[in-house]
């Protein structure tokens, strides 16, 4: 089961992280909706900026080792700083293999840990590798927890001369080239205009739900609209656009992100740039001028 790192503790946690230099003892309620708007505002900027900082800079490998290269290219900043962490910590590991069962291996790594009273101790921790079906498992369940593969893990595979991992070790939660749906749920802070894939998202929503409910009123109508919606999303996944004309471009991992686009001209704010209104006398003064003779313009008027 994976728990995305995190534990019933830190719910009460990730609220006061959220809401931290923004809401105080002594904020009312109105305070506290502005202050809500401003937080939410902050994240989503954050969000853009990691999102940008990840697509246009590399961190620096710290290994010769494939699998480092292969997290490089898929995982985001912040989720490849935690592996690195891991790939240190790799370097105080010791690896021995403890038996062999039906293609599994038993393996018993030895990692050094520090205690809460700052002092090192050894830990034991055993890592089932199957050759078979090319799957393994440390009883620390770093990676059920949180989803990264383990130091133990790493020691292991090192030691079998395995330079890469299966992509199911690299989870969609943190990939770098991922869109995440709640990207085009409509907010406030945002351009509709310029963001198509919000209007596209809304205006599909819009559709689905009513579709959604006239289906539910009958189990004819909910059969009907299942086994088209299955058949629909086959076609969806099988079906392959020309790349110049899509929103997409191809990851080296196969996976795929946003394609840049020139944005839209939008009008801006306030009134359109105008002419300020002439009198015809001031127009026709001005034209003289122009053509040289004035006076012969004025004389023409008064006729």
């Amino acid at each position: 089961m994976f728990w995305a790192g995190m534990s019933t503790t830190q719910r009460s946690e990730s609220m006061n992280a959220f809401f931290d230099g923004y809401l105080n003892s002594k904020t009312t309620l109105k305070q506290f909706v502005e202050q809500y708007d401003e937080a939410l505002k902050k994240k989503i900027e954050n969000e853009n900026i990691a999102d940008f900082s990840s697509f246009n800079s590399t961190i620096p490998l710290i290994t010769d080792f494939e699998f480092e290269k292969q997290f490089q290219n898929a995982y985001t900043h912040d989720m490849f700083r935690k592996f690195q962490a891991e790939i240190r910590g790799m370097i105080c590991c010791n690896v021995s293999l403890l038996g062999s069962k039906w293609h599994v291996s038993t393996y018993q790594v030895c990692d050094v840990a520090k205690g809460k009273d700052g002092k090192e101790r050894k830990v034991l921790y055993n890592v089932l590798f199957s050759e078979v079906e090319f799957e393994v498992l440390c009883l620390c369940h770093l990676f059920e927890f949180k989803g990264i593969v383990c130091r133990h893990i790493l020691k292991v595979l090192l030691e079998r001369n395995i330079r890469e991992l299966p992509g199911e070790y690299i989870l969609d939660r943190w990939r770098k080239c991922i869109k995440r749906n709640h990207n085009y749920v409509k907010n406030c802070y945002e351009d509709l205009v310029t963001k198509e894939e919000m209007v596209r998202q809304s205006s599909l929503y819009t559709i689905f739900c009513q579709i959604s409910d006239a289906a539910v009123k009958s189990i004819e109508k909910y059969e009907f609209l299942r086994e088209n919606l299955e058949i629909l999303h086959e076609k969806m996944s099988t079906l392959e656009f020309n790349v110049d004309d899509g929103d997409t471009i191809p990851c080296e991992d196969g996976c795929s992100r946003l394609r840049i686009r020139s944005p839209l001209k939008v009008r801006s704010k306030g009134r359109p740039p105008v002419k300020r209104k002439e009198s015809r006398i001031y127009r026709l003064s001005n034209k003289g001028k122009k053509s040289g003779n004035c006076s012969k313009d004025v004389v023409g008027v008064d006729k």
